[in-house]
């Protein structure tokens, strides 16, 4: 978790897309994550403990909406991931009314 806390994508408010060997996309670190799990053990945790679930290229404007309107926790991106979990776009909260979406 500390090499992806204190990376240069993070450092300058971009989101981070956590990929495997095979560029298999797991999802996205923004740099607000680390903020919203705060607490003493933070460092020691996995990235993939506290990052954004993706969703499906199929899926629906509104899917994206809910999973990035849950009270639980709000975010305002979420990566989209093709068939074989390859990263294909990043619709952001801020999207979604303008494309008159939801």
């Amino acid at each position: 978790m500390i090499d992806a806390v204190t990376g240069p994508e993070l450092a300058t408010n971009q989101d981070l897309d956590v990929t495997d060997a095979d560029g298999k996309l797991f999802g996205v670190l923004t740099h607000g994550d680390p903020r919203r799990a705060k607490g003493p053990d933070l460092l020691s945790k996995n990235v993939t403990d506290i990052m954004p679930r993706t969703i499906g290229a199929g899926e629906r404007a509104t899917t994206a909406g809910s999973i990035m309107n849950a009270p639980a926790r709000p975010i305002t991106a979420l990566f989209m991931a093709d068939s074989d979990s390859r990263p294909v776009g990043i619709p952001r909260i801020h999207d979604l009314p303008r494309a008159r979406l939801v």
